[in-house]
């Protein structure tokens, strides 16, 4: 579950571009944000059928080849993933500083992105208000 769009959609690209071909964003009617992660990796093979082997040894051995390639490669991608979507999360965080992060950092911008007056007080009141109590 994401909190907002912008996280799911930062989510969506990382994963596609990673491998996970099947991924999806779904927003349900109350406004839920969910992103899944899915992989078009898989491999379903009937070997038995009621206890008995319906397939040769060799075969079995064949199937564990490609199994064990298969999970390589899914590791490789979840590899991928993890890097990918920690860069991204990096660059969004160091884009979205926070308004006060902001204020200190002396662009003359308030908690709320308003701009400054020279007048204004820390606490965002002017030093008028404080006469006006007097």
């Amino acid at each position: 579950q994401c909190q907002d769009l912008e996280d799911a959609q930062i989510l969506h690209t990382v994963s596609i571009e990673a491998g996970f071909r099947n991924s999806g964003i779904t927003v349900s009617r109350k406004g839920k944000i969910m992103m899944a992660v899915r992989s078009t990796h898989c491999l379903e093979v009937p070997l038995t059928q009621k206890g008995r082997l319906m397939v040769s040894e060799e075969y079995v051995d064949f199937v564990i080849q490609v199994a064990n390639r298969k999970m390589e490669e899914n590791w490789k991608r979840i590899n991928r993933f993890y890097s990918s979507l920690k860069f991204a999360l990096e660059n969004r965080n160091q884009s979205r500083s926070s308004p006060s992060e902001e204020k200190e950092k002396g662009n003359g911008m308030d908690s709320c992105g308003r701009k400054q007056s020279r007048s204004t007080k820390k606490d965002g009141r002017s030093p008028s208000s404080d006469q006006n109590k007097k």
